[in-house]
């Protein structure tokens, strides 16, 4: 082989390893779809013409489904961009991957006036997307948005036929969904003068007012359901009626308490929010809800009071309406051990009992008001749950507030009792001293229990 041939094959060895400096590469072209969705957000109609009269696909779509239709749409483009794509043949119903039209995108973003264009189109006002949201579902879906519009936009697809009572997957109606809507409370009334069917359940058996006292609903929410018929002590599958969640409301409550004080920086939205879960209690007493129902898992309304957040004036109102103090849930559990525990229940999975149960540790603030409302109405002091505790041990464990075991000890609490384990009071105490605010109420155990 010659020398020159042997550097001609060396060289084309080499070239593809030789490569462009960065600044003699040429940056990627935009796709005509790149180009047509910039012309859209541009707002301006002869820049979306100059596309289209450049022959750019009106139907082509990203790699998630969307069209330049479904772009306008979301995006609330000027109307006459909107009826342009339409006059030159963008499809109305096409849908992105998650089976989303033009007009949903429109109805999520509240684009009234994109809306009002689709639906005077023929756009379908009970298609489903994949995971079968209807618009008037989404419309009614709580969230931070301009609530005339939102309402506005109801009452177009109502208009034009929306199926009042169409259900997701999880069998939710529009109305269970407004129901719970802190922002827009005005569709409820709306759904229900087109004929909502007011005692719907969903797949777990959840109805309208069950939703309106549990997330956030307004009195005046549970009121007008109430008065349009609803069944004020209706069970879900789980056996829970409206008063149960009512009283299970409040930790809904204070995230938005939070959120809304620091929207508005008001103290009367916060005393307003606080007042919501008591007034909804109260509707549906004085309508007869029966104050000690149970659950599938034996818990009273004033049982789950106990457990979550609620302010000392619930627990009252259910005990001046009859509720029994000494009741026990299917574990043996008592209102009082509940409060004994403490406030902000979370699962702990390190802590599990001998049959695989979970228990659940307290954290933050403790409940001392509502130890002495069910002290001062007769709860037995030392009564037992199934395991043999009583409220005194249920305190020394897992309380951090040594007042808290200084006020049982007052009112009679037994210190040398011992549970199903052979442990007292003490012996909890110990090993939780490191939680307790102070060590008086370690003291004093170690006094009464001789140890």
């Amino acid at each position: 082989m010659s020398y020159s041939t042997r550097l001609l094959l060396g060289l084309t060895l080499l070239l593809p390893l030789i490569t462009v400096p960065a600044s003699a590469q040429k940056s990627p072209q935009p796709s005509d779809y790149e180009r047509f969705i910039t012309a859209i957000s541009t707002g301006k109609i002869e820049v979306v013409q100059a596309e289209i009269d450049k022959g750019s696909d009106i139907n082509a779509q990203d790699k998630d489904g969307k069209t330049p239709l479904w772009h306008a749409a979301h995006k609330g483009s000027p109307s006459p961009i909107v009826e342009l794509l339409l006059d030159h043949g963008a499809q109305i119903e096409a849908r992105d991957n998650t089976g989303v039209t033009a007009l949903m995108a429109a109805v999520d973003t509240n684009q009234l006036a994109v809306v009002k264009l689709l639906l005077d189109r023929g756009a379908q006002v009970n298609a489903r997307s994949n995971y079968g949201r209807t618009p008037l579902i989404i419309a009614a879906e709580p969230r931070h948005r301009n609530p005339k519009k939102a309402i506005a936009i109801v009452k177009l697809l109502l208009g034009a036929g929306a199926n009042v009572d169409g259900r997701n997957p999880e069998a939710k109606t529009p109305l269970m969904v407004a129901a719970g809507d802190a922002y827009t409370p005005e569709i409820v009334p709306l759904l229900l003068d087109h004929g909502a069917e007011v005692d719907a359940h969903d797949r777990n058996g959840v109805t309208p007012l069950m939703f309106a006292v549990h997330d956030l609903g307004f009195p005046e929410i549970v009121k007008l359901l109430i008065e349009k018929g609803a069944q004020v002590d209706a069970r879900s599958n789980s056996g829970s009626t409206p008063l149960h969640r009512a009283a299970q409301a409040s930790t809904s409550m204070f995230r938005y308490i939070i959120v809304e004080s620091n929207r508005s920086r008001s103290t009367a939205v916060r005393k307003e929010s606080a007042k919501r879960p008591l007034n909804n209690a109260q509707l549906l007493l004085d309508k007869g809800a029966q104050v000690d129902a149970r659950d599938e898992d034996g818990n009273t309304p004033l049982i789950l009071a106990a457990k979550g957040s609620n302010r000392p004036k619930f627990i009252q109102l259910l005990i001046d309406k009859g509720a029994e103090v000494n009741v026990r849930n299917n574990d043996g559990w008592t209102p009082l051990m509940i409060a004994a525990r403490g406030s902000g229940w979370h699962h702990d999975s390190r802590n599990e009992n001998r049959s695989g149960r979970l228990i659940l540790r307290a954290k933050g603030s403790d409940k001392l008001e509502f130890i002495q409302l069910f002290i001062e109405g007769g709860a037995e002091v030392n009564a037992r749950n199934n395991d043999g505790w009583t409220p005194l041990m249920i305190a020394a464990r897992w309380c951090n507030n040594s007042e808290i075991i200084l006020w049982l000890l007052d009112n009679g609490a037994d210190a040398t009792a011992e549970n199903k384990l052979g442990k007292k009071a003490i012996f909890y105490a110990r090993d939780n001293n490191k939680a307790l605010e102070d060590t008086r109420a370690l003291e004093r155990l170690e006094q009464l229990a001789g140890e």
